[in-house]
């Protein structure tokens, strides 16, 4: 009988699982004006969450549902300087840039038109990014529906994936409207410990893909489950590749190169080995790809959508990146996938 490897994930029930931080549960979010969020903004960068209402039934009741789910509102009052704007307001409103905005005709308020532009739909959400760039978001959201909106801006996923990708990736992890608190599925991907692949190594040479992860990044998890779980992804890291996964606080011993790795510390401290690969630079998710003798080739801290990985994958199994500039052996690749599609 064929073993097979089940995954369990736990939902997104706590900020625990969203956050390193030890704050309270709240249950109430921490809003504060534009001017308090540059003046945070300038000591410590996180993104911005602006929610502008119309006080109408719609807007009224995200804050009297979604905002007053604790686990919604914690993980905005980690992530995010949370502004909350009056659609109607009659004060002025001095944005993050200077600018100073007021309610000339008694209707709608300057600023609201020009932050939400031409398509103007209550209640609406404005994403401000680290990097100073914004996403708008309209209509009421359930917390099923806010938390891959929340997600995709903190964990900076917006690097490297689209919205679109992010949120199918999202939703096969946590499907919206499960009630039974966890979902289950089988993994694709025959994972193994650096001892076992190095054991492998000596008899087929392969290269190496390194998944380290942290529980609390929600990134990693919908990697774990819905990008390494595609078939096409799964079939590369099987036969092209030893895949291995770290925790970044895994307690063992792990041995590379006749080097011992250890955690040296108690409670919630890194590996020795992460953070020797990563540099230091502890964000999740995060993966490496390493040559046959176990060697550095690529190094990511970023969420990967399933068919970009597939092509990094490719690019490094076969030794493309030896002679090929990566970004025109991606033209290359996705116009082969487009072309094998139409036949």
């Amino acid at each position: 009988m064929k073993k097979g490897v089940f995954i369990f994930v736990l939902f997104l029930l706590s900020q625990k699982i969203f956050s390193q931080s030890n704050l309270p549960d709240s249950g109430k979010i921490e809003w504060i004006t534009l001017e308090q969020a540059k003046a945070e903004f300038a000591k410590k960068q996180k993104p911005i969450f602006i929610f502008i209402s119309d006080n109408k039934e719609q807007s009224k009741a995200m804050e009297d549902t979604t905002f007053k789910m604790y686990e919604v509102a914690n993980y905005l009052n980690v992530r995010f300087y949370c502004v909350k704007i009056d659609a109607y307001s009659k004060e002025k409103i001095v944005y993050l840039d200077g600018q100073v905005f007021e309610n000339k005709t008694g209707g709608m308020h300057d600023f609201a038109k020009f932050i939400l532009g031409n398509e103007i739909q209550f209640p609406a959400m404005v994403l401000l990014n680290v990097d100073g760039f914004g996403s708008s978001y309209f209509g009421y959201k359930d917390r099923d529906a806010i938390f891959p909106i929340l997600i995709y801006t903190s964990e900076n996923v917006y690097h490297s994936t689209t919205y679109n990708d992010w949120f199918e990736h999202y939703d096969k992890t946590y499907p919206a409207k499960n009630t039974r608190g966890y979902t289950m599925t089988r993994s694709l991907v025959k994972w193994l410990t650096f001892a076992e692949a190095q054991e492998k190594n000596k008899f087929e040479k392969r290269k190496f893909f390194v998944d380290i992860y942290a529980n609390w990044n929600v990134g990693a998890t919908v990697m774990f489950i819905a990008t390494y779980n595609n078939p096409d992804v799964a079939k590369l890291l099987n036969e092209k590749y030893y895949p291995i996964r770290i925790n970044a606080l895994d307690r063992d011993t792990i041995e590379v190169h006749g080097v011992k790795y250890f955690n040296r510390g108690e409670g919630n401290t890194f590996h020795d080995l992460p953070v020797a690969m990563l540099e230091g630079k502890m964000i999740f998710p995060a993966f490496l790809i390493l040559n046959e003798e176990v060697l550095p080739l690529h190094k990511n801290s970023v969420f990967i959508a399933s068919k970009d990985l597939e092509a990094m994958l490719t690019y490094f199994s076969e030794d493309k990146y030896k002679g090929i500039d990566y970004k025109i052996f991606l033209e290359d690749f996705f116009k082969k996938k487009r072309e094998n599609k139409k036949e």
